[in-house]
């Protein structure tokens, strides 16, 4: 998870909210405790028919959605998040160092379930429906963000799983620096430190294209 703290006390958060293909540690499900598997795809197809995802602190509190900033999309590993919010328990847990991971709310699981002889059953999830995605601050989400709630008449409400990021890189600002020879430098910095530079070439071809274009109209 990467934390950039702005210089108008908002932040910018990027992430994974879960990994596609890879077993789960044991997690509570409707079958009794199991690890689990999201299938490739599967997210994909939640947030491209969902209406609106929710964005959530510890799935208790409604601070934004895929229709103001929340932005999610599947890649080659799995759910990505990105947002920028200016919520003030977020921006204090940010400067903090206090944000400890992604989990999603969802329903309506299509599955199958794989009894082995030696581990836990495997569950594989190839549909669902997304509901909200939340950053945990305060709970711990090993245990109080990964849950299921079954009414009683046995339908499921909704489950809940949790990703802990081993890695939370949290910068202060980000400074890029364009030179006239068409070369870019970029540092991140946290707490006056430097924690990464790059550098690199600004490749000017589509402007250059658009140009030429323009000039023989």
């Amino acid at each position: 998870m990467k934390v950039e703290i702005r210089a108008d006390d908002s932040v910018h958060i990027e992430g994974y909210v879960n990994v596609c293909e890879r077993e789960s540690r044991p997690v509570a499900t409707p079958y009794g405790k199991v690890n689990e598997v999201i299938a490739e795809g599967t997210f994909q197809r939640a947030v491209d028919s969902a209406d609106e995802v929710g964005l959530m602190v510890d799935h208790e509190r409604l601070i934004g959605s895929t229709k103001t900033g929340l932005e999610l999309s599947e890649d080659a590993i799995g759910l990505r998040a990105e947002l920028d919010t200016s919520d003030e328990e977020v921006v204090e847990a940010a400067k903090a160092g206090k944000i400890k991971g992604w989990s999603f709310g969802f329903r309506k699981a299509v599955d199958s379930l794989e009894q082995r002889a030696e581990k836990l059953p495997l569950r594989r999830i190839t549909e669902l429906v997304l509901d909200e995605v939340s950053l945990i601050i305060n709970k711990n989400p090993c245990y109080s963000a990964t849950s299921v709630e079954v009414r009683a008449d046995g339908d499921i409400d909704v489950e809940q799983r949790a990703y802990v990021e081993t890695t939370v890189e949290v910068t202060d600002r980000t400074t890029t620096t364009a030179y006239d020879d068409g070369s870019v430098y970029t540092r991140k910095v946290h707490n006056e430190n430097v924690v990464e530079e790059t550098s690199g070439v600004i490749d000017y071809t589509e402007f250059d294209n658009r140009l030429a274009a323009l000039r023989r109209v």
